[in-house]
């Protein structure tokens, strides 16, 4: 007889960077990849935008903290065969099929991105219990599937590799009017772009000294989203670097202004010490924007060769990288056409394929007893 299984999708960080990013474009095309074979259900809390196409089933359990704990009973007349949770708070008791994803490891490989010790120890023994938990893990990048394999055990055949997607909305600009007056109104020339917060593992202070080196070459301004102010420390390298007119930080950037960010800028810079994928540089690419970043974890493998690598912990190689890529227009074309390419491979729907087999995967396959 034949069975359409049923898959609940946690969505309540809807809202959040990175994670959020996940949820609206690689959950969001599961129904099309689905084939027929499934139905999807989406977890959200009362008042979060919903998936279009999905039926939403309102919970009161956050997903962040230990009332998330609660979630099976809340779905206990919800007749779902497999949850997905695409970040590491998953419900332990969860009774069915649970599949998890686990971004990176940062917060066990560079402990200082949380600040709190007791955080910290809590996020740590949480990530572990849930992987030993979860059915089948999935990861970004073979770089994250190969942390995860040995920082917590987890056995091969329990993880799975499905790259994040490329928002549609990222892309060359339709109207390069509107993107010379997004521009203009910015108040300076030309600019690089750093998307990305002040946590340790993304590099800012080496970056604000390597660009104090390409702005006096350059002249050019360094534009940071994610960033609303900086903080003391960073602030005092930008005073004792003496760019702070050069410096501009512009906060959290709304979803339909971003990619105007990035059509406007003269490169897109990454230069983290460690990523389990690094979306901002296929965002970049996906804009026709060229882009320099770390040879470091995940970023190699995503960039492949349409990138400019740079050790981030050079800074001389770090702005020697950033003035090529604005001074060099054959370098800037080529890097564009490579671009182009590379986030091909990296589309919503690519994405949600290969989940759906994931979950096919999973639910044809007899239940191992674990620890």
């Amino acid at each position: 007889m034949y069975c359409v299984r049923r898959i609940a999708l946690d969505t309540r960080l809807i809202t959040h960077t990175g994670v959020g990013t996940y949820i609206r474009t690689v959950f969001g095309g599961l129904p099309q990849a689905g084939g027929g074979d499934y139905t999807f259900v989406a977890v959200t809390n009362l008042g979060l935008p919903t998936l279009p196409g999905i039926p939403a089933v309102p919970v009161r359990s956050r997903p962040l903290n230990i009332g998330t704990q609660l979630l099976p009973w809340e779905l206990r007349r919800v007749p779902a065969d497999l949850l997905h949770v695409p970040y590491f708070t998953a419900p332990l008791t969860w009774p069915r099929r649970l599949v998890l994803t686990i971004h990176d490891l940062i917060s066990l490989a560079i402990p200082d991105t949380v600040e709190a010790p007791l955080r910290r120890m809590a996020g740590a023994g949480w990530t572990r219990l849930a992987a030993r938990r979860a059915d089948m893990i999935v990861t970004d990048s073979e770089f994250s599937r190969h942390d995860i394999e040995h920082r917590l055990g987890i056995p091969a055949e329990r993880l799975a590799v499905v790259p994040a997607a490329v928002a549609p909305e990222f892309r060359p600009a339709a109207d390069p009017a509107a993107v010379e007056t997004f521009h203009r109104s910015l108040g300076i020339e030309r600019y690089v772009l750093c998307v990305g917060r002040n946590k340790p593992h993304k590099n800012l202070r080496r970056l604000i000294r390597a660009f104090r080196r390409v702005r006096e070459l350059l002249g050019v301004h360094l534009v940071i989203v994610g960033l609303a102010a900086p903080p003391p420390s960073l602030g005092r390298e930008i005073t004792s670097a003496g760019i702070g007119d050069a410096v501009r930080c512009v906060g959290h950037v709304p979803g339909e202004l971003l990619p105007l960010y990035y059509q406007a800028a003269a490169a897109v810079v990454l230069p983290s010490l460690y990523e389990g994928f690094g979306l901002p540089a296929l965002e970049g690419m996906a804009c026709g924007t060229p882009v320099v970043a770390a040879n470091r974890t995940a970023i190699p493998e995503v960039v492949g060769d349409a990138a400019v690598l740079v050790d981030p912990e050079d800074e001389s190689a770090l702005a020697e990288g950033m003035a090529r890529v604005i001074q060099d227009t054959e370098l800037r074309q080529r890097l564009r056409e490579r671009g182009f390419a590379r986030v091909r491979r990296f589309t919503p729907e690519a994405a949600a394929t290969r989940l759906v087999a994931v979950y096919r995967r999973v639910l044809n396959e007899s239940r191992p007893d674990r620890p």
